[in-house]
């Protein structure tokens, strides 16, 4: 793959699991009997957070620290749930 869609794609996931980390707190915050779409957005959050991981890896870019803290928040927000 070359480095522009390798950054590309590493663009795109961040911005994905950005935009389902928000939607999944609007959720808690609004619905507390949406417990099963909740529970699906954090497992697609975890499944695209893995997915960055491994292009961050295979790529060896910058973005690896930003990957670092995706997935701290995310734990953070599992915590506090």
């Amino acid at each position: 793959m070359k480095q522009s869609a390798i950054t590309a794609r590493k663009r795109e996931l961040r911005e994905r699991i950005a935009e389902l980390m928000s939607k999944r707190g609007k959720i808690g915050k609004k619905n507390f009997g949406k417990s099963l779409e909740r529970k699906k957005l954090t497992e697609e959050i975890k499944r695209l957070t893995r997915e960055r991981a491994s292009v961050c890896a295979n790529a060896g870019g910058a973005d690896e620290e930003e990957g670092e803290d995706l997935v701290r928040a995310d734990e953070d927000a599992e915590m506090m749930m």
